[in-house]
């Protein structure tokens, strides 16, 4: 678990995210790729909002489109899947990032506070 200090959740309507958290993911996708023992390919993000998801594809793409420090291509770049917890159901990669989103002065956590929820989204990732 990595703790992202400072951050705030927003609301899209009915879905939340989270900008600071969403570059926290960018950062530690980068560290993780320096590396040079995965790939694209072998890394999965996943989120149980889909604003947040909105939010990881577009931080993801420019901190990827940015990085001459990296060997990739773009082609590579459709490789990463990033998507709701949902949607990642049956998928199986070496590494999965979890975005959970949720930073608020009252420690709400929103519908991942029933233990059913919570075991759904770790299992499925």
């Amino acid at each position: 678990f990595v703790q992202v200090s400072g951050a705030a959740e927003g609301s899209d309507g009915q879905s939340k995210y989270n900008e600071q958290e969403a570059l926290k993911v960018a950062e530690i996708l980068v560290d993780l790729l320096k590396g040079d023992e995965l790939a694209l390919k072998d890394i999965g993000v996943v989120s149980p909002y889909s604003a947040q998801v909105r939010a990881l594809r577009q931080q993801l793409r420019d901190e990827l489109g940015k990085r001459s420090d990296l060997t990739w291509d773009r082609k590579a770049a459709f490789a990463l899947e990033v998507a709701s917890v949902d949607a990642f159901q049956g998928r199986e990669k070496e590494v999965i990032i979890f975005s959970a989103v949720r930073s608020n002065n009252s420690g709400n956590v929103g519908f991942l506070a029933d233990w059913r929820r919570l075991n759904v989204m770790i299992t499925r990732a």
